[in-house]
């Protein structure tokens, strides 16, 4: 017991380190016609300023069921501005437009957004192990405590308190699990949990769905299938991501009862710019 304690009470996943994903990607960001502000939806301004750089058509998302925010047609073969990943033409269809926000423009971007009704094709199935394994695990702790506890919570080998700690710690990780609270640090001590778990009879399937269903770029790319990218604005800036390249800029971050939320990654100019004229000045 004292094995799963220790992993269930690792409130904060200090025990292990986190995963992470190369920031090595290059992006092609290009400034936005007209500057994304409070009086400016992000929308609109991805809209102009494909129309001004690709001379296409663009048509505004009408109605909340749509699960699109754009959608282009009547392609040209005009020589867009400038330079970058965004080619001679934007393929026609469907996209969504992600804004990245920041607090001030001396702040770096939040590189994470939100995928809204998209979450439970990315996730669903996840969130489903998740929660097998956390009713799974509620079982087997109840199976602990009737084997170790002979009078109110005094274990048996004479450590008082002990159990009660322990169920707190088991119910907060528990409740995290089946309400969705899915941050890095669950994450993380849920893999270590289940990792312990592997040799426990009762929890072994359950274990192993946990270890073994890892949310793939096959997931993310699943959930926008119907749409051609996502254009994501950073400020004055904004760049295509298309489904092809999801692999390389976009990851799965986290969860919460709000749904899902991807990161992106690489450099963002005007983060670059931020930087340098930091430099400058000292």
């Amino acid at each position: 017991m004292s094995r799963i304690t220790h992993l269930i009470g690792d409130r904060d996943g200090s025990q292990g380190p986190a995963s992470s994903v190369p920031a090595d990607t290059r992006f092609g960001w290009r400034r936005l016609d007209s500057a994304y502000s409070s009086c400016i939806e992000a929308e609109d301004s991805v809209a102009s300023s494909l129309i001004h750089d690709f001379g296409v058509f663009v048509t505004r998302a009408g109605d909340r069921s749509q699960s699109h925010d754009l959608e282009v047609s009547g392609i040209s073969r005009r020589r867009p501005r400038g330079s970058g990943r965004l080619h001679d033409a934007v393929d026609p269809g469907l996209y969504e437009v992600k804004t990245l926000w920041r607090r001030n423009e001396n702040c770096a971007f939040d590189r994470r957004f939100k995928v809204g009704t998209r979450g439970e094709i990315i996730y669903g199935r996840r969130d489903s192990e998740i929660k097998r394994f956390a009713l799974s695990l509620e079982s087997a702790i109840d199976g602990i405590m009737e084997d170790n506890v002979a009078d109110g919570l005094v274990l048996r080998d004479g450590t008082p308190g002990r159990v009660t700690e322990f169920v707190e710690a088991s119910h907060r990780f528990i409740d995290d699990a089946l309400t969705r609270r899915h941050s890095k640090s669950f994450d993380e001590r849920l893999r270590r949990i289940a990792q312990a778990s592997l040799h426990i009879p009762v929890l072994t399937l359950h274990a192993r769905a946990v270890l073994e269903g890892l949310i793939t770029i096959e997931d993310i790319r699943r959930g926008f299938h119907d749409i051609e990218g996502i254009f994501v604005v950073a400020g004055p800036m904004y760049t295509l991501v298309t489904k092809a390249e999801m692999g390389n800029l976009v990851t799965f971050d986290s969860a919460s009862a709000e749904g899902p939320k991807l990161r992106m990654h690489g450099v963002i100019p005007s983060e670059t710019n931020r930087t340098r004229k930091g430099k400058k000045q000292k």
